[in-house]
Order: structure tokens, then sequence, then C-alpha cells
């Protein structure tokens, strides 16, 4: 559930679901391909920038009731766990992104 959380899956989900919006808004038929890795690359991307947001925001969170919960203040996730975690995902889904849609 940390990871989850590090990564705010309900808000990737919402950009996923925009970004797959825009792609069948742009007309033509619509190859299953292109739209899967476009997704998968958008929610790797968009978890990336959630966890570096946790990572750098995490001094300010632990001040704030609604984000005192959020893991890397509560020390379930550590900065080097999140960190690894938010490259690995940006890097990896850039990569999709760039190899899997035109």
């Amino acid at each position: 559930l940390a990871w989850v959380d590090l990564t705010k899956a309900r808000l990737s989900s919402l950009v996923v679901a925009t970004s797959a919006a825009g792609f069948m808004a742009a007309g033509g038929p619509p190859a299953l391909c292109s739209l899967t890795m476009c997704c998968v690359g958008t929610a790797m991307c968009s978890s990336s920038a959630s966890a570096f947001n946790q990572i750098f925001e995490r001094d300010r969170d632990a001040r704030m009731k609604r984000t005192s919960h959020r893991p890397l203040v509560t020390g379930v996730l550590s900065p080097t766990q999140a960190t690894v975690a938010a490259t690995a995902l940006g890097v990896s889904g850039t990569a999709v992104l760039y190899v899997g849609t035109d």
C-alpha cells in the first residue's frame, strides 16, 4: 500500500484516462498497441512525478495534517527507496513512450 500511496495511483489513473482520451480524439483508426504503450508509459511517468513530488516535499508534508500519513513522512519507505523507484519509473516510462508510440 505504501508504494501505491507514493505513486498516487488514483491521480495517475486520471492522467492516464485523459491521455487515452487525447489519443483517441486524434482521429483515425485506433492502434491498440500504441494506445496501450501510451497508457503504460504515461502511468509510469505520472507515478514517477508523484513520487519525486513526495521526495521533495516530505518535510512540508510532515507539518500538514492532510499529508502527514504519506509513506516517506511515516518512515514506511526511505527517501532512497523512493528515489530509486521514482527514477526507474521515469526512465522506463519515457522509454516505453519513445519506443511504443509514434
